[in-house]
């Protein structure tokens, strides 16, 4: 295995100036002969399973409107985390293990409910104004899920750190932000402790 840092820089073009959205994503990639080379994403996506064709749109601080389709986005499921766009849900089966989830893999519908959990994030819900975000979390274990926590706000180039609350078992949580988040990135996905607060961090 070798651990490649794969940069893709997405332009959105707008009254003549390019933002770029920059988007660092750590991916494992096997190779026999050249394990530390650096991949593109067409390179990357030839061999892993992408997202194609995803419409992203957001309504943005100052009430105007973020629309663009990506052609190719990294996979949501990553040896290190799992990725959650704007408007995305995602199914993700994992199998319970003794102190975390294990195993995942993204499947497009819920067809074993005891082992998936469910990740949405969506604009436009009932908690907020036309502009926020709530991200909804859907566990199936009979144990509680913790997980670290990073977001990118649609007006920044980089992930920021945020709280997050833990997901009692066979619970949903959901946690809204009051401005348009580009994407949710969540990491060591792990099954509570037992000396664990329970409180939001």
């Amino acid at each position: 295995m070798g651990l490649t840092l794969l940069t893709c820089n997405i332009r959105e073009k707008k009254e003549n100036t390019l933002k770029y959205l920059t988007i660092i994503i750590l991916i494992f990639i096997s190779s026999a002969s050249h394990a530390n080379e650096r991949m593109t994403l067409d390179e990357f996506c030839k061999v892993n399973p992408c997202r194609k064709d995803l419409t992203i749109k957001l309504k943005r601080i100052d009430g105007s409107d973020f629309q663009n389709i990506f052609k190719l986005l990294p996979p949501a499921v990553q040896p290190a985390f799992i990725s959650i766009y704007a408007g995305e849900t995602l199914y993700i089966e994992a199998n319970e293990g003794k102190d975390a989830p294990t195993d995942f893999i993204q499947v497009k519908e819920m067809k074993n409910p005891e082992k998936t959990i469910v990740f949405i994030l969506k604009q436009k819900n009932k908690m907020g104004d036309a502009k926020s975000m709530l991200l909804t979390v859907i566990n199936p274990f009979s144990k509680d899920i913790r997980y670290s926590m990073g977001m990118m706000p649609l007006d920044k180039e980089r992930l920021i750190k945020t709280s997050s609350c833990p997901v009692l078992a066979r619970k949903s949580t959901f946690e809204i932000w009051p401005f348009p988040i580009f994407q949710i990135v969540v990491g060591n996905i792990h099954f509570k402790k037992k000396n664990d607060d329970g409180v939001c961090k």
